[in-house]
């Protein structure tokens, strides 16, 4: 079983690459839809703790998931990494650096927030797209 955690700024092509893998996918961005429109503005905590119990959900079931989100910490990152480790799945990291159109309209300020505060994950795999 594998856990394949994709972090990046938004427009730095996550889903796109997380899909190449043919495994479940999960993402914040999927607790924000209501009636079929995106909503950045939903409570964070609740969306990152709804993609985190769906994730560990299919690590116990011995599911491959691939899990990407924005995770500029460093802490965020080895959370998952440990949750991975914990259900005995091979994890391996990876960080996108393309530059592709914000699809989900998240704004400027947040990016900028995500760039200035960002932490290198030791090991992970620097993905040129």
């Amino acid at each position: 079983m594998k856990l394949r955690i994709i972090r990046g700024i938004p427009g730095s092509g996550k889903s796109t690459f997380a899909k190449s893998f043919g495994c479940l996918h999960v993402e914040n961005d999927m607790f924000r839809m209501r009636d079929g429109k995106y909503h950045f503005d939903c409570r964070s905590s609740t969306v990152k703790n709804q993609c985190k119990r769906f994730v560990e959900e299919a690590l116990r079931l011995g599911v491959d998931v691939c899990v990407s989100n924005v995770f500029y910490l460093y802490k965020t990152v080895d959370e998952f990494v440990e949750l991975g480790k914990h259900y005995g799945a091979d994890v391996e990291v990876y960080k996108m650096v393309g530059n592709f159109e914000n699809v989900h309209g998240v704004p400027d300020h947040a990016i900028s927030h995500f760039e200035n505060e960002w932490e290198d994950y030791r090991g992970e795999k620097i993905i040129k797209t």
